[in-house]
C-alpha cells in the first residue's frame, strides 16, 4: 500500500523489518527494489521492469492458477497499479483505467 501511496520511505522501511513467505521471495525482493530507487518517476530501470514483468506476466495470464493462496484479482490489480506508476506515469500520477488494461495485456 505504502508503494501504491508514493511513499517509498515508509515502504522501504516496511520491507525491512517484514519476514517474507518463501513463496512470496522473489516479489519480496522486487518491492525492496522499487522502494529504494529515489530517482524520479517514471523510473527509466529496463531491468527493474523486466523483473517486474517476471512476477506480473503469469499473474495476468487468465489462465494462472497460483501454488498458494493468493487474491488473484487483487494481486493482479494491485500489480497493473503499481506497474503504471513507477514505469509508465509520469510524476506518479495514476491512470486507473490503463493501469487496469495492462491486466490484459
Amino acid at each position: 500500500m505504502a508503494l501504491i501511496a508514493g511513499d517509498r520511505g515508509r515502504a522501504e522501511e516496511l520491507l525491512k523489518f517484514s519476514k517474507t513467505f518463501r513463496h512470496y521471495a522473489v516479489e519480496h525482493k522486487l518491492w525492496k527494489k522499487i522502494a529504494a530507487t529515489r530517482s524520479g518517476l517514471p523510473l527509466k530501470d529496463h531491468s527493474l521492469l523486466a523483473e517486474f514483468d517476471e512476477v506480473f506476466d503469469p499473474i495476468r495470464n487468465p489462465n494462472f492458477k497460483p501454488t498458494v493462496f493468493m487474491g488473484v484479482a487483487m494481486a493482479r490489480f494491485e500489480m497493473a497499479v503499481l506497474r503504471y506508476k513507477y514505469f509508465c506515469s509520469k510524476a506518479g500520477e495514476i491512470d486507473w483505467q490503463k493501469a487496469i488494461k495492462q491486466v490484459t495485456r
